[in-house]
Order: C-alpha cells, then sequence, then structure tokens
C-alpha cells in the first residue's frame, strides 16, 4: 500500500486497532486489516480508479455498500470472517486516518 500513497502500512493498521470500537474488537488482528485494506485497493483497481489512464483530477464517488460487499465476498473466498460492521468501521478508520495525513481531499 506504501508505494501507493496510502501511507504506512503498519501505522496505519496500528491507528485501525487503536480506533476500532469495543464492539468491533472482538477477532480483529492486523492480518485482518491488512486483508480488508486490500481488498479495498482491489476494489479501486476493479472500478478503474487507479488506472493509469484515470484523471487524477475526477472526483470519484465511492458507493459504500458495492465496496463492503466486493470485500465481504474476497474475505469469504479466502476464509476469513468479519462483519459487515467490522469492514465498514475499519473502512471509516482508514478513510479518516488518510483525511488527516492528506491522501484524500
Amino acid at each position: 500500500m506504501e508505494n501507493l500513497g496510502f501511507g504506512d502500512d503498519k501505522e496505519l493498521v496500528n491507528y485501525v486497532l487503536k480506533n476500532l470500537s469495543n464492539e468491533n474488537k472482538e477477532g480483529i488482528t492486523p492480518e485482518k486489516i491488512e486483508n480488508v485494506l486490500d481488498f479495498m485497493l482491489d476494489f479501486f483497481e476493479h472500478k478503474g480508479y487507479m488506472d493509469d489512464e484515470a484523471d487524477g483530477n475526477e472526483e470519484v464517488i465511492i458507493d459504500d455498500d458495492e465496496m463492503t460487499n466486493f470485500i465481504q465476498e474476497k474475505l469469504g473466498k479466502n476464509a476469513i470472517f468479519l462483519t459487515e460492521a467490522q469492514v465498514r468501521e475499519i473502512l471509516d478508520i482508514e478513510y479518516q486516518f488518510n483525511l488527516d495525513e492528506g491522501v484524500y481531499d
């Protein structure tokens, strides 16, 4: 992820772990967070948001439900089980972290 401009993986994963709500912490490991983040990037690639030919100035609107479903499907195929609430909270925390870091406008 670091080479794609999404910051330091370890720092982001630790931030997510630290900021997860108590109700969503159960069963969460750094590896599961990394998987969610990797599958988030897979979703971006699948949608063409990371294509070299994409206009970097174009505003991208991400369908949260579509992205969450995509990630949960990938998690299931890899026998990694998280609730929808856990996935959504990980994504929300990732967004806040990268917003604070200036990755997202």
